[in-house]
């Protein structure tokens, strides 16, 4: 969004030499500046806008503009300029201080030291009342004349909506309600070096009413502001959203946002930053995201912000592949999130973080950042590359069944169950951790035994773990300790099946078995 900046005025009010002198000194003895009242008057006064392209006069959209004279931080007289008839008008006399006068011009109600920003900026008269200007301290010339260059000390953000989520359809969701957030007031401060420092009062916020609309875009005027903090409120189809800022929000800059409109989430990608009059074009959010090899199934990306807001993460879904390019939105360049890449993707885990597993499926996990050591700009390093820093680690352990004889020949039992396993799990991709759910199958028949994905568990001792039938016989095994298999592990447990046995109960005899782990 673009405001008329179509200036055709220059401001330049002179006064006449002799009725200057007249005025401050009552006699033709006496010099500009010396009056028996120990002040003078200022006569002449250069009121411009700095620019890219060199000063130019002021847009009367300001409506008005003062001139305050100062002798160290003691204020000693002010003119107020009002814009009537396409030129600024100076409504009374100036005053200057004897000795060491210095001046600061400020807009609108402004002073040159505080300002309280209008909650209500929905029209364009709303826009320039909130658009403080200043000037430096500033003394009279050679010429004893004065020359005052005006410069923008607040921050303007522009947010045009450029996309809607997939899941409205391609049907334009209503956004209303929409607020931009900052400080409710400013404070300026002036170094010795003409430096002019704003910040912004963090007690007091304030729900700022924007100029614009969901078509045109949104604009607003606001206080110096830091990544990370609210920027954004908004009503999609009713449902209340924000979005933080993704860059810090600096006094004098002009930013515009691109923003993202989902059914559960904004989010603003930061296109132009730079000088009011002539914005630098910044680089998007495209990142690439180098993977551990994974082609057996489509991957997912999973970040939860480190913000307590357990809500706040986002679950990406990547394609088959090895690596791959997306163009993600960051909420904050100083965000410390913790980066998950995960095989396959769930959908569900969006919000909860946490996958359902179920046996037979090879899940796979990477962590990036789990500690929150490091910040979205530090884990790109100024690039747009990251990686996620080692390999997938199997989230479910593994099993594999040998049969054999007594005398260590290979055999394959007719059938084959597995009892008191657990027959689902769950994966926390916000901590890594995996816990058991559902319940422990009596006996589960199974077809393959080589290579069995299985939720990782401790399976109590003296269970009957292992059924298997073999010549028309029933065969059982029963571990005289708890049987682990771990997160990762490849477990492989060697039974023999008895030709002639002593062991057995009724019709059922007991396999001896070995236990082997590979990590």
């Amino acid at each position: 969004m673009k405001r008329m900046k179509d200036i055709k005025h220059t401001i330049f009010l002179m006064a006449a030499a002799a009725l200057l002198v007249l005025a401050a000194c009552g006699s033709e003895d006496q010099s500009f500046g010396e009056s028996t009242g120990g002040e003078g008057v200022v006569g002449a006064i250069s009121l411009t806008r700095a620019s890219a392209n060199g000063s130019v006069s002021i847009d009367g959209g300001y409506a008005t503009l003062t001139v305050y004279a100062y002798t160290g931080m003691e204020e000693s007289g002010s003119a107020v300029f009002h814009y009537e008839n396409g030129e600024w008008q100076q409504a009374n006399t100036l005053l200057m201080p004897k000795e060491n006068a210095n001046f600061i011009g400020v807009t609108g109600t402004g002073t040159p030291f505080s300002f309280t920003l209008p909650a209500d900026q929905s029209t364009m008269s709303g826009i320039f009342a909130a658009d403080l200007m200043t000037t430096k301290r500033t003394p009279l010339d050679e010429n004893n004349l004065l020359s005052l260059e005006f410069c923008h000390r607040l921050s303007r953000v522009t947010v045009n909506i450029s996309e809607y989520g997939a899941e409205f359809g391609g049907t334009m969701p209503t956004v209303s309600n929409v607020s931009v957030q900052s400080a409710a007031s400013v404070a300026l401060s002036y170094a010795d070096d003409g430096t002019i420092t704003v910040v912004g009062d963090q007690s007091a916020s304030v729900g700022i009413t924007p100029y614009g609309s969901q078509t045109d875009g949104y604009e607003a005027i606001i206080a110096p502001k830091a990544a990370g903090e609210q920027l954004l409120s908004l009503l999609v189809n009713g449902k209340l959203l924000t979005a933080n800022a993704t860059t810090d929000i600096e006094s004098g800059k002009s930013y515009t946002f691109n923003l993202k409109v989902g059914k559960d989430y904004v989010a603003l990608d930061p296109i132009t930053i730079g000088s009011w009059e002539e914005p630098a074009v910044i680089t998007g959010n495209t990142t690439n995201i180098a993977l551990p090899e994974v082609t057996d199934a489509q991957a997912g990306i999973f970040i939860h912000y480190a913000d307590g807001d357990a809500d706040n993460v986002d679950n990406l879904k990547l394609d088959d592949g090895a690596s791959q390019t997306i163009e993600h939105i960051w909420k904050s360049g100083v965000a410390t999130p913790h980066i998950v890449i995960y095989s396959p993707y769930a959908e569900d885990a969006a919000y909860d973080g946490t996958v359902v597993l179920t046996p037979g499926t090879d899940y796979r996990y990477a962590s990036i950042n789990a500690d929150g050591s490091r910040t979205v700009s530090e884990l790109l390093g100024g690039g747009t590359t990251l990686s996620v820093g080692g390999a997938y680690r199997h989230v479910l352990g593994r099993l594999t069944l040998i049969f054999k004889s007594d005398g260590g020949t290979d055999i394959t039992p007719d059938a084959v169950a597995l009892n008191n396993f657990y027959e689902s799990g769950t994966l926390s991709l916000k901590s890594g951790a995996v816990s058991t759910s559902g319940n422990r199958i009596k006996e589960n028949t199974i077809t393959e035994w080589d290579d069995l994905a299985v939720v990782p568990q401790t399976v109590p001792q003296y269970g009957d773990i292992v059924t298997a039938v073999y010549g028309g016989k029933k065969y059982i095994y029963t571990p005289r300790e708890d049987f682990v298999i771990s997160s990762g592990e490849h477990v492989t447990l060697t039974l023999t099946i008895p030709e002639t046995s002593t062991r057995s109960t009724g019709n059922i005899r007991r396999m001896k078995g070995t236990i082997t782990i590979e990590k």
